[in-house]
């Protein structure tokens, strides 16, 4: 381009073709990417090829043998995803979050029997956690291996969780796992409700309001229940009702 032309042209125009005729700049060099950094920090629905990458590099990581699997799992290989956590939980057998992401993954897919060598496993290795305790209360009730379900909500119990609470209410108003017994059963539903349990709460009116305990019934009792269970839940969206979303009616 003459000097003389470029004085005409404006000055958008000029830098453009100015930018145009400089190289392109060299590509990024493989080696100042990390793979396993890339697999450790991309979310999980984009983590698969990363973390395959860095699997690559180093078949012995860990982390990235863990990133991969709930990869797989978030986009939906669920059978490819469940062998990489069996194949951790095997490989690791005294970490008790390898066993533990197995059961739970399993338990999330219904594979209740499978989960349970896994569940157990992790119980055995760390059974003051209490994330641990949550599953075994989960996936117990499923197979319906009532004392164990009831060992479980004994341990959330004591440790003040509202769900423990009830779950463990329920036990004895029910006798899961443990002789029936319905004054143990209203001490803990009262346990559940005071933590804040609508559940708990709803249930005590209902069985005051009748003397389901075996005692007379308190009606009075059960309506500040009642009451104390609808002001709880003021402001929380209800639930869709399909027959009246089917038919219109749903948030009348």
């Amino acid at each position: 381009m003459s000097l003389s032309l470029s004085r005409h042209l404006p000055v958008a125009v000029l830098l453009s073709s100015l930018l145009l005729s400089l190289p392109d700049p060299a590509p990024a060099s493989d080696a100042a990417v990390d793979p396993a950094q890339a697999c450790r920090t991309a979310p999980r629905v984009a983590a698969v090829e990363p973390c395959q990458a860095a699997l690559r590099a180093d078949p012995q990581d860990l982390e990235a043998q863990r990133h991969l699997a709930w990869g797989l799992l978030a986009t939906y290989r669920e059978t490819e995803a469940v062998e990489r956590f069996v194949a951790l939980a095997r490989a690791r057998p005294d970490d008790p979050q390898a066993q533990f992401d197995a059961a739970s993954v399993m338990t999330g897919l219904r594979m209740y029997p499978q989960a349970l060598p896994y569940l157990r496993r992790a119980l055995y290795l760390a059974p003051d956690l209490l994330t641990h305790q949550r599953l075994a209360a989960i996936l117990f009730l499923h197979t319906e291996d009532w004392a164990e379900a009831h060992a479980a909500h004994r341990v959330l119990a004591v440790a003040g969780l509202p769900t423990g609470l009830f779950d463990l209410a329920q036990d004895f108003a029910q006798g899961r796992g443990v002789a029936p017994d319905q004054a143990e059963a209203r001490r803990w539903y009262e346990r559940a409700a005071e933590a804040g349990h609508v559940g708990a709460m709803r249930t005590l009116a209902e069985k005051l309001r009748y003397g389901a305990f075996g005692t007379p019934p308190e009606p009075q009792l059960a309506g500040r229940w009642s009451a104390r269970a609808e002001a709880a839940v003021v402001g929380l969206p209800k639930r869709r009702d399909p027959a009246a979303a089917r038919d219109g009616r749903d948030g009348e």
